[in-house]
């Protein structure tokens, strides 16, 4: 899953910031465009763009990568339909009448599927604004007729769910009567109506129900007629989020062009006695048979010439440092389950580095915490360096680090297969959401030097049940072998641009 977080705007001195999609972001629609807010006092920008990193980070104004000189206001560009499940790059300098500032080198990855609807797009705005845009409007239900027992989105606002989510921060309730009737809700397409484009072969969408719920059939439809029913004849009863994924073949249907989709519960068009019931629908998507896209495995570490005071707060220098965010969940019992939402487990961090020290904070959103276990068990933060970025298969016991923070440390974990960091700080923050970690740790017990590329890599442990660590949420790998294993790390790249000016 991926969640979206809160849209932070600042301006680095000296450097374009801001970067929309925010610097290693996954899963970012193949239709999206890109924007930044200018450098302080800058002319104008100039935009790189490509898929090679080195070729969009080392480009000049003659090289394919430019995309031309963005005038002030204009700091937006639309790269086109851009590629399932691969990785872009881009980079934004800023030109000032006397010399040009390089930008950092910024990446996302494009989703591997089309989105058809996550929700997130619709508000609490109602009509005659021109900017509503209520969940209800665009999903037509069975409200104000004899015939539909289907009811879209909440009476009153919010109108789209903001509770019981799978990925992002809204999905949309239905609640059904079946009394002798069919209850379905329909959205009528704009984009993709197209089913065929980029190789797409599925249907993907997450829906939740509840054992209270009246046991019906669950459909889907396509331009109103042509219907797939779900395998499970109670699957309005299945609680927790379900994935359900349909072989768009089996529509039957003229997959190039598909007006509509439906939802529903019963038999279509043909009502008969039956019970009610609320379900919950999130992120429906056009999927290919493909692999995932590689994630982007580079952070960009600037130089800060301000140290942050390490008590777990947001200090003003951190403000001047592009966040980045964890987002591979890996279930290691067989207990867990997916985070259901932001609150439940989410985190992002920052990092920055001066002569003396490599600096980190990392906000966890945690609704549980753990206080029974003080080592991999419980609630934390592990930071991974490699201080040459040798990537080896073992920790090679010259500058491979693995460093834990539990939530009620006291002190760093002593952990056999890693070095002693002496001198190191660190401080623990419980917040109203979870909790915060900001860490120093001295370069030279890292063996890391200033301007330097390491190996690198941020896992939160999570324990919600007291009964050991359920769930790890990381920045770069898909593995849960780090602790062994640096050639799992990704790339920490400590550049020379200064912030906290």
């Amino acid at each position: 899953f991926t969640h979206k977080g809160d849209i932070w705007s600042f301006t680095t001195p000296g450097a374009a910031g801001n970067s929309q999609p925010a610097n290693g972001a996954v899963d970012v629609p193949m239709l999206t465009t890109l924007s930044w807010t200018p450098a302080d006092s800058a002319a104008s920008s100039d935009l790189y763009f490509g898929t090679d990193a080195d070729a969009v980070k080392n480009a000049t104004a003659a090289l394919p990568e430019y995309m031309g000189n963005k005038a002030l206001g204009s700091e937006s560009y639309d790269p086109g339909k851009l590629a399932l499940g691969a990785n872009h790059y881009w980079r934004v300098d800023a030109v000032y009448p006397d010399k040009t500032v390089k930008g950092l080198l910024w990446s996302f990855a494009t989703a591997g599927f089309i989105g058809v609807d996550d929700f997130e797009a619709y508000n609490d705005i109602d009509p005659p604004d021109a900017e509503s845009n209520r969940i209800f409007d665009k999903w037509i239900d069975g409200f104000g007729t004899t015939t539909n027992g289907a009811l879209v989105g909440n009476d009153l606002p919010p109108y789209a769910e903001r509770t019981t989510v799978h990925g992002g921060s809204q999905s949309m309730i239905c609640a059904y009567d079946n009394n002798l009737k069919t209850s379905e809700a329909t959205l009528t397409l704009v984009y993709p109506r197209d089913w065929t484009e980029e190789g797409v072969t599925k249907l993907i969408l997450w829906f939740r129900g509840a054992s209270a719920n009246a046991a019906e059939r669950m459909f889907v439809a396509l331009n109103g007629t042509a219907v797939v029913y779900h395998d499970d004849p109670a699957a309005t009863q299945l609680s927790g989020w379900n994935r359900w994924v349909i072989d768009l073949a089996a529509f039957g249907v003229d997959l190039a062009n598909v007006n509509t989709i439906t939802v529903g519960f019963g038999t279509k068009n043909s009502p008969a006695a039956g019970g009610t019931g609320t379900m919950y629908f999130d992120d429906i998507q056009l999927s290919r048979p493909a692999a995932a896209p590689t994630k982007p495995g580079l952070v960009n570490v600037p130089r800060t010439s301000v140290a942050p005071i390490i008590d777990g707060q947001w200090d003003a220098v951190w403000s001047d440092v592009d966040e980045t965010r964890c987002v591979i969940t890996d279930m290691v019992n067989a207990s867990s389950a997916p985070p259901e939402n932001s609150n439940d487990l989410s985190a992002v961090f920052k990092a920055t580095y001066d002569d003396n020290n490599f600096y980190i904070l990392v906000e966890v959103q945690d609704s549980v915490i753990d206080y029974e276990f003080s080592d991999w068990q419980g609630d934390g933060v592990e930071i991974y360096f490699d201080g040459d970025n040798s990537k080896g298969g073992s920790y090679d016991g010259i500058n491979d680090n693995q460093i834990r923070i539990t939530v009620d440390d006291v002190e760093l974990a002593n952990i056999d297969s890693s070095l002693p960091v002496d001198g190191a700080a660190f401080k623990v923050l419980l917040t109203d959401l979870g909790y915060n970690v900001e860490a120093s740790f001295p370069l030279a017990r890292l063996q890391i030097s200033p301007d330097s590329i390491v190996g690198f890599e941020v896992q939160i442990n999570d324990n919600d049940s007291a009964g050991g660590r359920e769930t790890l949420l990381r920045w770069y790998s898909d593995d849960n072998d780090s602790w062994q294993t640096p050639s799992l790390f990704g790339v920490a790249e400590l550049v020379s641009l200064v912030v906290g000016q």
